[in-house]
C-alpha cells in the first residue's frame, strides 16, 4: 500500500529537480497532478468504504484508458515526427519559436537550420516565415528567422514575412492570406517547418485549413527536453481534438 506514497514522494522529487533547469514546466506540472492522485489512491485503499472501493476501481479505469489513448496519440506523433520522405513543395510555412532579445531560442534555431536545408534542397520554394512577437521578443519571431536565413545564404526574395501570429493556428492561417496575396490564389499543398514533436498536430490544423500538408521536422536536440515536449504534445492533440483550435 505504501507503494503509492514512495511513487508520489519520487514525482514530487523529480518535479524539484527539474524545476532547476527551465523548459520543462509541462512535466513538473503533470509530476505534481499524479503525485496528488497516488495519494488519494493511497488515501482510498487505507479507507476501504463501498463508496472509495468504487471511486478507487473508477480511477484505475480511467488511468488505463488514458495510458492507452496516450499510447495511441504518440503512435501517430512519432510517425508525423520521422518522415519517410520530404516531396518538394513550391511553398513552405516556417514557425516560429521564442526568440531571446533578438536571439533565437535553441528551439528557432532547430526550426532555422530544418527550414535552410529543405530550402536548399528545394531551390524552387518560397517560404513565409511565421511568428509575431511576444514577451521577452525585441523583435518578431519572423524577423528573427528572415535574419538566420538570409545570413545563411538563402536568397531574400524566396522569404515572406508574416509577424502577426501568436498560435500555430494563426500561423498557417495568415501565411496562407499572405500567399494569396502575393499568387493570387492559396496553395492547395505546402511543407511545415516544426519541431519534430509539433509536426502531426500542425497538419491536423492544416488539413482543417483545406490544405495537403508536408511535414518537416526541425530535430529537437536535448533528450530530456524532447521527451518533455512530446508529453505536452499528446496533451495538446487530445485538446485539439476535443475542444478545437
Amino acid at each position: 500500500m505504501y507503494f503509492y506514497l514512495i511513487a508520489a514522494a519520487a514525482l514530487v522529487a523529480l518535479a524539484l529537480v527539474m524545476m532547476i533547469v527551465p523548459g520543462f514546466q509541462f512535466s513538473i506540472t503533470a509530476c505534481f497532478a499524479f503525485a496528488a492522485l497516488l495519494v488519494l489512491m493511497y488515501y482510498l485503499k487505507k479507507c476501504p468504504t463501498p463508496m472509495n472501493a468504487v471511486v478507487f476501481k473508477i480511477i484505475c479505469i480511467l488511468l488505463i484508458l488514458g495510458i492507452v489513448a496516450a499510447a495511441i496519440t504518440a503512435g501517430f506523433i512519432l510517425s508525423a515526427a520521422h518522415p519517410s520522405e520530404l516531396p518538394g513543395c513550391d511553398y513552405v510555412v516556417v514557425l516560429g519559436a521564442g526568440v531571446r532579445g533578438t536571439v533565437p531560442s535553441l528551439a528557432l534555431r532547430e526550426r532555422v537550420n530544418a527550414a535552410y536545408d529543405y530550402l536548399t534542397a528545394n531551390p524552387q520554394a518560397i517560404a513565409v516565415l511565421s511568428g509575431g512577437q511576444g514577451p521577452g521578443e525585441d523583435i518578431t519571431e519572423a524577423a528573427c528567422i528572415y535574419r538566420e536565413l538570409n545570413q545563411m545564404g538563402i536568397d531574400p526574395t524566396r522569404l515572406l514575412m508574416e509577424d502577426k501570429a501568436t498560435s500555430t493556428i494563426e500561423n498557417l492561417r495568415f501565411s496562407l492570406d499572405l500567399l494569396e496575396a502575393e499568387a493570387g490564389a492559396r496553395p492547395s499543398e505546402i511543407a511545415i517547418v516544426s519541431s519534430e514533436y509539433h509536426i502531426f498536430r500542425s497538419c491536423l490544423f492544416a488539413k482543417s485549413l483545406g490544405l495537403e500538408a508536408v511535414g518537416v521536422p526541425a530535430r529537437t536536440s536535448w533528450f530530456t527536453l524532447r521527451l518533455n515536449y512530446y508529453l505536452r504534445e499528446i496533451v495538446a492533440v487530445w485538446k485539439y481534438l476535443v475542444l478545437g483550435p
